[in-house]
């Protein structure tokens, strides 16, 4: 095996790259069916559904560390302040209610379902991308990889959100390694994501089409998602900069619309891994030819 230069693998990296990304048949493929399909209408769905359960979730676990009854992680817990403070919810009484074990029991429960169901939809969808008709799996192993999918993509959630806020390591006394740990926090939010991505849409079918790549549209999806994370928060720290008259308003409006535009992405990257295989420039096999079987005596005899 012949051992390549670094060099010479950046330099193949890159114009393999440009190969796989500059197919105006892809991208035109793409285009058509973005239009056609109502991936829009999933992203509404689905981030109703996540919408819904990020809030019983943040609810349960700032209650929970009122009452100090049971240690969360930093991430979780950051994650829970963030969205408070982004719908600028503060509690004004002194003394704050305690609800009972079942309620919080029934809200985490609800809370669970929506973001189970939210996901279910979002991976039905990806199924359906790559299989043409998709049926929908049943039994145990169904529910277990469905619940293994939506904890994936909780877990990724936390600790993306927690990475890109405070960065891999803290240093607050050093201005040197404060942009590098930011940076290493955005390196290992890509691969993080690209890791749930890739476990996604590899699960999500029964069975993976032969000569289907992955990776291709994992890397589309995880790229413009943290560009428009970025974007998003960029924007985010201008308005707050500006001291506009009901501002908070306009920020939700921009997270929300953060969150469909990523999930969005989601099925635009199962799509562009099936537009290359379909016009990646792989050649089709010949297939073998055969001669014909001369006829028989038999087929010209007349029956009377």
């Amino acid at each position: 095996m012949v051992r390549q230069s670094p060099l010479r693998l950046i330099s193949n990296f890159f114009f393999h790259s440009i190969a796989v990304y500059g197919n105006w048949q892809t991208w035109r493929e793409l285009w058509c069916q973005s239009r056609r399909q109502p991936w829009l209408t999933l992203a509404a769905t689905v981030a109703l559904l996540w919408i819904l359960s990020f809030l019983g979730l943040a609810f349960l676990v700032l209650h929970i560390s009122d009452r100090g009854s049971l240690p969360l992680p930093a991430g979780i817990f950051s994650l829970a302040v963030d969205i408070q403070a982004s719908l600028a919810i503060t509690s004004g009484a002194s003394s704050p209610g305690v609800l009972a074990w079942p309620w919080l029991v029934g809200l985490a429960w609800g809370a669970g379902l929506s973001w189970l169901r939210g996901t279910q939809k979002l991976s039905t969808t990806v199924a359906a991308i790559y299989q043409g008709n998709y049926r929908q799996r049943r039994g145990w192993r169904a529910r277990l990889l469905m619940l293994t999918l939506a904890l994936a993509l909780l877990a990724m959630v936390v600790t993306v959100s927690s990475l890109l806020k405070h960065g891999l390591f803290s240093y607050p006394s050093s201005r040197l390694w404060q942009p590098l740990a930011r940076i290493a926090g955005w390196l290992v939010s890509a691969l993080l994501i690209s890791l749930t991505l890739a476990l996604l849409h590899r699960l999500s079918p029964k069975g993976w089409l032969p000569g289907c790549p992955l990776w291709p549209g994992v890397g589309l999806t995880t790229l413009g998602g943290l560009s428009i994370w970025g974007a998003v928060q960029w924007g985010l720290a201008w308005l707050d900069r500006q001291n506009l008259a009901n501002e908070l308003l306009l920020m939700v409006n921009l997270q929300v619309f953060r969150l469909l535009l990523l999930l969005w992405l989601i099925p635009v990257g199962a799509q562009f891994n099936l537009s290359l295989l379909r016009f990646g420039g792989q050649k089709p096999r010949p297939r073998p030819k055969t001669t014909p079987i001369p006829p028989s005596f038999d087929s010209f005899k007349i029956n009377r």
